[in-house]
């Protein structure tokens, strides 16, 4: 089931033929390596990440390197599509990406509202999204990235 879709269609934008984009998985409902769940569904500033949806490099906020261009917030997941700048640094990841050398993504957030099942799992219930990034090690081992173009 599909619970929003964004995919910015009033903003003008322009691609370069260098651009490179990425879909995949940015947090699925899965307890993660460091004993938690996100829910997705408990994304509460969903439109005002959008305004300024940025991606940044190992989650290092002084390096964006692209920005997520359409987020669908689904029972089973957020799933993303991102575009890649052009920089220097963005090339170099691009290649990464295209490799198969970086596959993930991760999300940085602050937690708003959770609880702890009685198997010790810490579940964030509600949460505000800052960034998403593209890491070569996730959190999250379900959040990865299913196509590169």
């Amino acid at each position: 089931m599909r619970i929003a879709v964004f995919d910015f269609e009033d903003v003008e934008v322009k691609q370069t033929e260098d651009a490179t984009t990425f879909s995949g998985w940015a947090t699925r409902p899965v307890v993660d390596l460091e004993n938690e769940i996100v829910n997705p569904k408990g994304v509460r500033n969903l439109q005002q990440y959008l305004r300024n949806p940025v991606v940044t490099w190992m989650h290092k906020l002084d390096t964006p390197i692209g920005k997520i261009i359409n987020a669908e917030v689904r029972d089973d997941g957020i799933f993303v599509t991102g575009q890649l700048s052009t920089t220097e640094k963005a090339r170099e990841i691009a290649t990464l990406l295209k490799d198969k050398v970086v596959r993930a993504l991760s999300i940085g957030f602050i937690p708003r509202k959770g609880s702890i099942t009685k198997e010790g799992v810490w579940v964030h219930e509600e949460w505000d999204w800052i960034e998403t990034a593209l890491v070569s090690v996730p959190a999250n081992p379900e959040a990865l990235i299913t196509v590169v173009k």
